[in-house]
């Protein structure tokens, strides 16, 4: 059963509800990143879905959602999510063509893996067509850990096997 309180608010596009609007209510505040490109968006959900192992929730397009909007964003992906193992959510899209994505900065993504092997895999395939920022190496609170800028601008650190004394 699902506790219902007031905290995180997650709208959720429903096609199998007829198309209506359906707001979750979850009992933990929880930030959810949204990750917005500049019409590749279909592009980052393979590459995403296959390395992290998601699964992709429904895909909405500006025209599914006006279809009177411009030729050139019709088929742009306004909001879809990938569903990481565990459950946890990346929401990404495309923004409008009159909304210029510059480029991402400030933030980074990241991802705990108990497992050295399995993190190290998922670094080394976030780095292909990308930039390693930080080599994947020893650190005093993982067993190892790493960064990237992966091929689409999205900064990601990735930790393998957290020391026993940094567990918690």
């Amino acid at each position: 059963m699902m506790s219902i309180s007031v905290g995180l608010v997650r709208p959720l596009f429903a096609p199998a509800l007829g198309g209506i609007l359906v707001t979750l209510m979850a009992s933990h505040l929880q930030p959810i990143p949204y990750l917005h490109f500049h019409g590749n968006s279909r592009d980052t959900l393979e590459f995403y879905a296959d390395i992290l192992g998601a699964t992709l929730g429904p895909i909405t397009t500006f025209g599914d959602m006006d279809p009177a909007c411009p030729d050139e964003d019709r088929d742009r992906i306004a909001n879809t999510q990938l569903t990481l193992p565990g459950g946890m959510i990346l929401y990404l899209g495309d923004c409008p063509s009159y909304f210029p994505v510059e480029k991402f900065s400030g933030f980074s993504l990241t991802l705990n893996y108990t497992d050295v092997a399995e993190g190290e895999a998922v670094f080394h395939k976030l780095a292909e067509g990308g930039k390693i920022t930080m080599p994947w190496a020893d650190t005093f609170w993982s067993e190892k850990f790493g960064g990237v800028d992966d091929k689409f601008g999205v900064s990601w650190l990735i930790n393998g096997g957290f020391k026993e004394e940094n567990a918690s």
